[in-house]
C-alpha cells in the first residue's frame, strides 16, 4: 500500500537469488573490471545494508557489505539539522531543493539521494573525501545514539557550543529548554507515559 507494488506485479520477476548475484558481481568490481563501487544512500547504514545483507545469507551468496564503508546523509542531516521537525528523505530533499517526485519507489528515491548527496557536499555539510566524510559519520553516529539512549528523540545538545540543551521534537523542536513553555512540558509529563527517565528529570526542572 505504501509503494503500490502488489504480488501480481512481481509475479514474473526475477527473485533475489538471480538479482542478489548480480548485485554481488557489482559489489565486487568485477562485472565492470574495476574497483568495488562505493555505496551510498538515504539511511542505508543502519536500514539497507542490513536488509540486504539478511538476504545475501537467507540465500546463501557469500557477500557481507561493510555498513561503515557506507555512505549515509541521513547521519549528516540528524547532525546537522537536528532541528527540523522531520528528516525523511522527502523532507530532507526539500530543505535541500531537490525535486522528489513518486516518492517510495526504488529509483526515484536513490536519484533522490544521489542528488542530495551532491547537494550536501556543495553545502559543505558533509565532506567531499570519502574516509574524511565516513570518519565524521561514525564520530557523529556514536554522538547520536549517546543522545538516544539518554533522551531518546525528545532532547539534543547544541550542535555548535555542545552543551546548550534544545528540544528534539514537538511544535518547539530546535527551542533551547529553558525557552519551551512550561505548558509544553506539563503536557508532555502528564501525557507521554514512556518519556526515558533522565528526559523526565530534566522537564521537571522547567515546570516548578
Amino acid at each position: 500500500e505504501v509503494h503500490g507494488i502488489f504480488d501480481h506485479h512481481v509475479a514474473s520477476e526475477m527473485g533475489f537469488d538471480v538479482v542478489g548475484r548480480r548485485f554481488a558481481t557489482h559489489l565486487s568490481g568485477e562485472a565492470r573490471g574495476s574497483w568495488p563501487p562505493l555505496l551510498a544512500g538515504y539511511n542505508a547504514a543502519r536500514f539497507d545494508t542490513e536488509l540486504v545483507n539478511a538476504e545475501f545469507a537467507r540465500h546463501g551468496i557469500d557477500v557481507h557489505i561493510d555498513a561503515t564503508r557506507v555512505i549515509d546523509p541521513f547521519v549528516f542531516m540528524k547532525w546537522h539539522h537536528r532541528n527540523l521537525r522531520s528528516r525523511k528523505l522527502t523532507d530532507a530533499c526539500a530543505h535541500y531543493g531537490v525535486t522528489l517526485a513518486n516518492a517510495h519507489s526504488a529509483a526515484a528515491d536513490a536519484i533522490a539521494a544521489a542528488e542530495l548527496l551532491v547537494r550536501m557536499v556543495r553545502a559543505g555539510t558533509l565532506p567531499d573525501d570519502i574516509e574524511s566524510a565516513l570518519r565524521e559519520q561514525r564520530r557523529f553516529a556514536a554522538l547520536i545514539d549517546e543522545e538516544m539512549d539518554m533522551w531518546r528523540h525528545w532532547i539534543y545538545r547544541d550542535r555548535d557550543d555542545g552543551t546548550t540543551l534544545r528540544l528534539g521534537a514537538g511544535k518547539p523542536v530546535g527551542t533551547p529548554l529553558e525557552r519551551v513553555d512550561a505548558g509544553w512540558y506539563r503536557f508532555i509529563l502528564e501525557t507521554i507515559k514512556d518519556l526515558p527517565d533522565e528526559t523526565r528529570e530534566v522537564f521537571k526542572r522547567f515546570v516548578r
